[in-house]
């Protein structure tokens, strides 16, 4: 019978030297450091100012379109409506 041939077995490789950044306690404080940073550089005119304020005047008047509809939906048919006809051609 022929013989068996063995297998080479595997070693495993040696760790490269230096610093696992990601193993590091520092790492998500830092990263979280840096994107707060980027987020007050990005809005600071916003966030620090005194006077400027984020407004937005479509959330009232479609909020009371909404209401409105839903009401007299359910007043006619006693049921939530499952689609809104009126906004996009028709959305559920």
């Amino acid at each position: 019978m022929g013989k068996k041939k063995r297998a080479k077995q595997s070693q495993p490789l040696p760790k490269k030297p230096g610093i696992n950044i990601e193993n590091s306690p520092f790492y998500v404080p830092v990263i979280f450091g840096i994107m707060l940073l980027a987020l007050v550089i990005l809005f600071g005119d916003f966030v620090i100012s005194d006077n400027k304020m984020l407004y937005g005047s479509d959330m009232l008047t479609a909020g009371v379109y909404h209401r409105e509809m839903l009401v007299e939906h359910f007043i006619e048919h006693g049921k939530v409506p499952q689609w809104k006809p009126y906004v996009f051609g028709g959305m559920p």
